[in-house]
C-alpha cells in the first residue's frame, strides 16, 4: 500500500515537472528564435522569387522556353554601364567593388549583342528596379557560373573579347570562366583598354557568408557565342 502511494506521488511529480519544462519552452524559445525565422524566411522567399523571374522571364527570349537564356538578353543585362538605367552613363549602379568602379569599358548599345526589347526588362531602369528591390532593405547579387573546362568546378562566366580591333563583346566572341574579373592579363580581364564581360551584377556578398540566402536555376544560354550552347547555372543571392 506504501509503494502504490509512493508511485502516485512520483507520477505526480514527474507530470508537474514536465508540465513546467513544456510550459517554459513554449514561452520563451519561439521569442528566441522567431526573429532570426521570419528573416530567413523572408529572404529565401525573395531568393527564389527572382532566381525563378530572371531565369525563366527576364534572360529569355520566348516565355514558352524558360531556362533558355538569349546571349543579348544576357549581355545586356549584366552590362555594367547599364546597369543604372542609363547606356550613356559611365558610372554603374554599384560601385561597391573594393572601391572600384566598374564601367567605362565600352557602350553596349555598339555590341550586336545588345537587345534593347525583346527582353523581360527595360533597360532603362537600372538593376535593382529590375529585381524590385529598389525599395527594400535587401541587398542582392545575380550571376552567371559554369564548368566550361570540365573540371568539376563552376566559375563565374565571362564573354573574352579581346579580338584586335575590337571596342566591344560581340557574337562569337567566347566564353570564359574567372574567379576574379579584374585580375590584369587573364582571360577575363574587366582593367585597362580590355572590353570583357563578366556575368555579374548587384551588390558584393557580405564576408560573412552565412547570412547570404543563395538560390540557382540551372540554365542554358544559347549558341550566340564560339563554345556553342553553354550549360550554366544563376546565382541569386539574398541578404
Amino acid at each position: 500500500m506504501n509503494d502504490r502511494g509512493q508511485t502516485v506521488l512520483d507520477f505526480a511529480v514527474g507530470i508537474s515537472v514536465f508540465l513546467v519544462v513544456v510550459a517554459f519552452v513554449l514561452t520563451f524559445v519561439p521569442g528566441m528564435v522567431q526573429p532570426f525565422q521570419s528573416s530567413t524566411q523572408a529572404e529565401t522567399a525573395a531568393a527564389d522569387r527572382l532566381a525563378e523571374q530572371v531565369a525563366a522571364g527576364m534572360l529569355v527570349e520566348d516565355v514558352s522556353e524558360p531556362y533558355l537564356l538569349d546571349a543579348g538578353c544576357v549581355s545586356t543585362f549584366f552590362a555594367l554601364e547599364n546597369s543604372d538605367g542609363d547606356p550613356a552613363n559611365d558610372r554603374d549602379a554599384y560601385g561597391d567593388n573594393d572601391g572600384v568602379v566598374r564601367s567605362d569599358l565600352f557602350d553596349i548599345t555598339g555590341s550586336d549583342l545588345y537587345t534593347a526589347g525583346d527582353c523581360g526588362f527595360s533597360v532603362s531602369d537600372g538593376v535593382f528596379e529590375r529585381l524590385a528591390t529598389d525599395t527594400s532593405d535587401m541587398n542582392v547579387r545575380v550571376s552567371l557560373v559554369g564548368d566550361l573546362d570540365g573540371d568539376g568546378t563552376a566559375n563565374l562566366l565571362c564573354i573574352d573579347a579581346n579580338e584586335a580591333g575590337a571596342d566591344t563583346p560581340d557574337s562569337g566572341d567566347t566564353l570564359v570562366e574567372t574567379t576574379d574579373p579584374y585580375a590584369s592579363g587573364t582571360d577575363c580581364d574587366m582593367t585597362g583598354d580590355d572590353y570583357d564581360l563578366a556575368f555579374e551584377t548587384g551588390n558584393d556578398p557580405p564576408a560573412d557568408s552565412s547570412s547570404v540566402v543563395t538560390a540557382r536555376r540551372q540554365v542554358t544560354v544559347d549558341g550566340a557565342f564560339s563554345n556553342g550552347r553553354v550549360d550554366a547555372a544563376l546565382v541569386v543571392e539574398v541578404w
